[in-house]
C-alpha cells in the first residue's frame, strides 16, 4: 500500500473542510429538502466544476449543498444531474464558474497550507465563532 504524502494528507484535510463549509446551509440546492424532526437528510458537498480542475478544487463558490438523493443521480444520469445544477444556479453562473475554474494549476504544499488555514477561518466565521 502506498503511503500518503504530507501534501496528499493536507489536500484531504482541505477537501474535508471545504465539504463541511459547503454543507452548512443544510438545505439541498436542487430539491430544497432540509433537516426536520420527521426526516433525516444526509447532505453532501458537490463540486459544480469537477474537483480534478485544481483551480476551483477548494473554492467555496464552486460548491453546492445537496442531499444524498439528488447527488445519487449524478452517476447514472449525468445529463439530468447537470440540468438540475443549471436550474439551481443558473446558466450564467455555471458558465462563469466554468471559465474561471476549468483548468489545472500547480498548487504548492505551502499554498495548500494557506488554503487550509483560510478554510478553517471561514468555517469558524460561518459557524459564528468569530466576528
Amino acid at each position: 500500500m502506498k503511503k500518503k504524502t504530507p501534501r496528499k494528507k493536507l489536500d484531504e484535510k482541505c477537501l474535508k473542510l471545504w465539504s463541511e463549509i459547503v454543507r452548512l446551509p443544510q438545505v439541498c440546492a436542487i430539491c430544497g429538502k432540509h433537516q426536520s424532526t420527521l426526516n433525516h437528510v444526509v447532505f453532501q458537498g458537490h463540486h459544480i466544476i469537477s474537483r480534478r480542475y485544481t483551480a476551483g478544487r477548494w473554492s467555496l463558490e464552486n460548491g453546492l449543498c445537496i442531499c444524498q438523493s439528488c447527488h445519487f443521480i449524478e452517476k447514472p444520469d449525468p445529463e439530468k444531474f447537470r440540468d438540475n445544477v443549471l436550474r439551481a444556479i443558473g446558466e450564467n453562473k455555471f458558465n462563469e464558474l466554468k471559465a474561471k475554474y476549468m483548468n489545472i494549476c500547480k498548487v504548492s504544499e505551502y499554498d495548500l497550507g494557506l488554503i487550509y488555514e483560510g478554510l478553517k477561518l471561514e468555517l469558524k466565521k460561518r459557524k459564528g465563532d468569530i466576528g
